[in-house]
């Protein structure tokens, strides 16, 4: 965190059961501003392979943001057809 209350960096962990990768992950800021998550990690444990959960790791800069307030965690499912997933958990780090 820089001055109280603002954060230059997050860090986003999204855990979900989905058989496919077409999701996309948005965040959005406290402000409103919306963040593209992009995949910097992709781990998937070999406990959770079984049972087709995934767990995405996401570091993003800010500029300055606020931090206090809600952050909402926006997912998209561009798979065909009717989606199959459910989101599991989900983190933010500052």
């Amino acid at each position: 965190m820089t001055r109280r209350g603002r954060v230059n960096q997050v860090k986003v962990t999204v855990r979900v059961n989905q058989r496919y990768d077409e999701l996309g992950f948005n965040l959005k800021s406290p402000d409103g501003t919306l963040i593209q998550l992009k995949i910097l990690e992709r781990t998937h444990p070999m406990r959770f392979e079984r049972h087709g959960n995934k767990l995405y790791t996401y570091d993003k800069s800010l500029d300055n943001a606020e931090s206090s307030g809600i952050w909402i965690l926006e997912i998209t499912d561009y798979a065909n057809g009717s989606p199959d997933g459910t989101l599991l958990s989900w983190g933010l780090e500052f």
